[in-house]
């Protein structure tokens, strides 16, 4: 299994979150960009190829794993960034108003 890339990118997060939600093959399924992110996800056991239903195999189709699963609870918990202004010393400064 391979580790993730890091940072990821947009696109990164774009393709595991349609993969997790959509059910359906990326729209720009055929883009070097998103190939390489899937196979990136793929090769992470973050994403897996859909099971085979009725018998016909779907191409480009990919479902999350329950690592995939995981990643995107993470990313939906994330907390807001908060801006503190400091002061040369690294103290805040405080807002008098």
């Amino acid at each position: 299994m391979q580790a993730m890339k890091s940072p990821l990118s947009p696109l990164d997060i774009e393709v595991l979150l349609h993969y997790a939600t959509a059910g359906t093959p990326h729209p720009r399924h055929y883009c070097f960009a998103v190939e390489e992110s899937t196979d990136m996800w793929v090769k992470c056991a973050v994403l897996m190829p859909a099971p085979v239903t009725s018998g016909m195999p779907v191409t480009h189709q990919y479902v999350a794993t329950s690592k995939g699963r995981a990643i995107v609870s993470m990313l939906c918990n994330i907390k807001e960034p908060t801006q503190v202004w400091v002061d040369e010393h690294g103290k805040p400064i405080k807002d008098n108003q």
